[in-house]
């Protein structure tokens, strides 16, 4: 039976001819794909091990390492997989894209999140999770504009919407305080099927900026609602 856990250390062991070396690489293979790993560094060292062992990787190995810097907020070692991802030939798809802006949203850097958006959004139809990123990191980074411009670019697209994007939106919209902006954070809105989801921080808030711009409110809202009056 083979060794589930890789025996490999930062430095390579050798010894036990072809069938130990054989063993040791499966382990490796195995570990590297596992679904339920969530340590970012330990994922990094298996990366670094593998390709010190010649062992060919594959868009899975690369995904499942940027899902676990994903978890951790792990930019810089992000990026860095990315970007041997595509020394090695490997065209990154929608996940790993997702992964990478996750971690840089989360970590607070507006400017590669942004980044990453204009290098794959020409090419590629980026998810839901991709917009929420973006959104997210120009709320932190005082660019709102650009979040109410994402949220027009997922409209045009069809990209379903998630709760914490509309959120995101929202807020977003509040600063920004347009009709144009509050238009698209409703049309948002309009778009969720899981509304309840939606903080109701966000929902009266999105009530009362609807209500400043003479715009209709989301129909899930209750209209019974009291509506803040927002300072001018």
């Amino acid at each position: 039976m083979h060794p589930r856990v890789s025996g490999q250390g930062f430095l390579p062991r050798y010894g036990g001819g072809w069938m130990h070396q054989f063993g040791h690489v499966y382990a490796l293979q195995q570990e590297l794909l596992a679904p339920d790993r969530c340590n970012w560094f330990r994922a990094a060292e298996l990366w670094h091990t593998a390709r010190h062992e010649g062992l060919a990787l594959n868009s899975a190995h690369y995904n499942n390492i940027l899902r676990q810097c994903a978890h951790a907020s792990a930019w810089e070692q992000s990026l860095m997989v990315l970007r041997q991802m595509r020394r090695d030939a490997l065209r990154p798809d929608v996940p790993s894209v997702a992964c990478a802006m996750v971690s840089c949203a989360d970590s607070g850097r507006w400017e590669e999140t942004l980044s990453l958006f204009g290098q794959f959004q020409p090419t590629m139809k980026l998810d839901s999770q991709c917009y929420l990123a973006l959104m997210r990191a120009a709320n932190r980074g005082h660019a709102q504009h650009v979040a109410i411009e994402a949220g027009r670019q997922q409209l045009k697209e069809k990209i379903p919407f998630q709760p914490h994007a509309v959120a995101e939106l929202t807020q977003a919209a509040a600063v920004v305080d347009t009709a144009e902006g509050c238009h698209i954070a409703i049309e948002a809105a309009e778009n969720l099927e899981e509304y309840a989801y939606v903080h109701r921080k966000e929902q009266t808030l999105l009530l009362a900026l609807a209500a400043r711009h003479h715009l209709n409110a989301p129909r899930w809202l209750e209209s019974g609602d009291e509506v803040p009056v927002l300072p001018t």
